[in-house]
């Protein structure tokens, strides 16, 4: 057992669970979080925050997943930065799972790594669907084109910086990039996005039929063009040498765009200077001589 939080923490939870805490342990080294056992039987996460905007930013992502039926903790106390404990936080029910990254990390390609994936489409399909009306808050990312435009220039500077391409290059990326970026609704339609969706941030229950028990560690989520959010999942690709986790999330997710797809996935990885090489180099090279997005072979993306 660690040491005991704040007895004003303390109090607290006790607000929440009456019952005795058993256990107290720190979750990671490079943060405070800690995670509150009690005689009940129930855990309760203390996650710590010195930045109040994304105290509150998680807070606001909680809820609008919740009330939209998204699977995620549950907010049990909230204690604001500016209150009496210098260090805001907020308790969150603890849900015992384990990443969806541990699964498909340990399992490989088999049955129940692909039941994963498919039910990680699936829960990014509903995420994707929640609609937030009235005004968004200033600590929220809203995606639109204009975020496209410049994420598309962030992409070749880079490039350029690292004398990757030359400006000929530079300036065919970007106009097949504008091109791509103008099929980006204006206004964008304010549904909820992840921005920071991987296997990783979903946990799941480590069952025999396993099934989503939530999304974490929400503090980038925002509003726009969802498309971005399927950028993780082929950068999952890159980790194993291959694509085989795309085809089950695009499978429960349904109907895309995939020529927009492709244009996210080309974009947000000319953005990463050390992973422009190889087959990813060959296929943003492919697309850009042909002026067409659908030259960005998806298959032929990782080394095989």
């Amino acid at each position: 057992m660690t040491k005991e939080p704040d007895p004003r923490l303390i109090e607290l939870i006790g607000s929440i669970d009456a019952s005795r805490i058993t256990n107290v342990t720190h979750l990671k080294k490079e943060r405070q979080d800690l995670l509150v056992s009690c005689e009940s039987g129930r855990k309760h996460l203390i996650r710590f925050e010195k930045k109040h905007i994304s105290l509150i930013h998680q807070k606001w992502a909680y809820e609008k997943m919740r009330s939209g039926g998204i699977p995620c903790p549950e907010i049990e106390a909230f204690v604001e930065t500016e209150k009496d404990i210098p260090e805001g936080c907020m308790i969150l029910s603890w849900i015992d799972a384990i990443p969806a990254a541990v699964i498909i990390g340990r399992e490989g390609r088999n049955e129940r790594s692909m039941k994963v994936c498919y039910k990680a489409g699936e829960v990014l399909k509903s995420l994707h669907s929640v609609q937030i009306d009235g005004p968004i808050p200033d600590y929220v990312f809203i995606s639109d084109r204009q975020v496209a435009h410049r994420w598309s220039r962030r992409a070749a500077k880079s490039l350029l910086e690292h004398d990757l391409i030359d400006q000929a290059f530079a300036e065919r990326f970007l106009a097949l990039a504008d091109e791509c970026a103008q099929s980006i609704p204006d206004p964008v339609p304010h549904n909820l996005c992840f921005w920071d969706m991987h296997f990783f941030n979903i946990i799941v229950y480590d069952t025999e039929e396993p099934e989503i028990a939530g999304i974490i560690d929400v503090e980038e989520t925002g509003v726009g063009w969802p498309m971005w959010d399927f950028t993780n999942w082929e950068r999952w690709g890159l980790y194993y040498g291959d694509a085989w986790v795309r085809d089950p999330v695009l499978e429960a997710y349904g109907e895309i765009d995939m020529a927009m797809y492709r244009f996210a996935v080309m974009t947000r990885m000319a953005q990463h200077p050390e992973i422009f090489t190889g087959t990813i180099r060959e296929q943003v090279t492919r697309a850009v001589d042909a002026q067409d997005i659908m030259a960005f072979d998806l298959d032929k993306l990782y080394p095989q």
